[in-house]
């Protein structure tokens, strides 16, 4: 057994935060919600609890409120601006009623998640702006690598839950079905934010595609159901690694499903980066 994040130095984990918060504040400033506000009442609704709240908050200026004030608040949270938990927790949370509020999928609650574990984390002892009041208590080095390892931990956790539901519930009939034949075709169908075509490509000049899809429907469920191996075995680690850049990149070629955010936080979460000098300066 290779444990992940055996060592890890502070720098590692202050750079790991610069990149997730500043994922999160990049999304919420290069998706307009606030055009879901001009649409005639009852066209759009958002996800769950939000369709409780006021309507002036789908409304064009409620929405951009919401979309600006999440993206200076995980701004300031990639910067380490202290007092950074309260503030790296409420740009956290005001970019979940930004989700809500305008119906988004589940592509973007990978890197939220870590974003939870950085921001209770000791993520920003380096690397951050206003007063140094960590320096005053020495963080001891277990905590930066007991925060990545949780952050690792809840970031696995949807995929081995997903993946074993699917084993669960939904086999034999979800492999067997064609089901991802007409997943595939009508996804890439679709005129979306990307337009690829590929899937009715590999569908047309496929040999016997619904026994090929099915197969590999299979594979990259039992992949997912295992994904908390990947905490523990280094092989496994690898193994998984390209199974996850694979398996997303055929979703966005194929159904035009785009997961960047989840495919960067596992190059962060799972490749072994840092190099060995600073995580031995880790332990002293």
């Amino acid at each position: 057994m290779s444990p992940v994040h055996a060592q890890v130095s502070a720098q590692k984990l202050a750079a790991i935060r610069i990149v997730v918060f500043s994922m999160l504040c990049a999304y919420a400033l290069v998706v307009p919600g606030e055009y879901l506000g001009l649409l005639p009442p009852g066209f759009h609704h958002g996800v769950g609890w939000s369709d409780l709240l006021p309507r002036v908050f789908y409304s064009p200026g409620g929405l951009a409120m919401v979309r600006y004030g999440a993206a200076l608040l995980l701004l300031a949270s990639a910067l380490g601006v202290k007092p950074f938990r309260p503030l790296a927790l409420a740009g956290l949370a005001v970019f979940t009623l930004y989700l809500a509020l305008i119906g988004s999928s589940h592509r973007e609650l990978g890197a939220l998640y870590v974003g939870v574990v950085l921001a209770l984390g000791p993520s920003a002892t380096v690397w951050s702006l206003g007063p140094r009041f960590d320096e005053q208590t020495r963080v001891k080095p277990e905590a930066f690598a007991a925060t990545l390892q949780l952050a690792t931990f809840v970031f696995l956790l949807p995929y081995a839950l997903i993946g074993t539901e699917r084993l669960i519930q939904g086999a034999p009939t979800a492999f067997l079905d064609g089901s991802m034949i007409w997943h595939i075709a009508s996804n890439s169908g679709r005129n979306g934010t990307f337009g690829f075509t590929f899937g009715y490509r590999l569908l047309e000049i496929t040999p016997h595609a619904r026994a090929v899809v099915g197969a590999g429907f299979l594979v990259s469920t039992f992949f997912e159901a295992l994904a908390p191996l990947a905490l523990f075995f280094r092989g496994f680690r690898w193994v998984f690694v390209l199974f996850a850049l694979a398996f997303h990149t055929a979703n966005l070629l194929l159904m035009n499903i785009e997961f960047t955010m989840n495919c960067v936080v596992v190059l962060l979460l799972l490749v072994d980066w840092e190099l060995p000098q600073a995580r031995r300066a880790a332990q002293t």
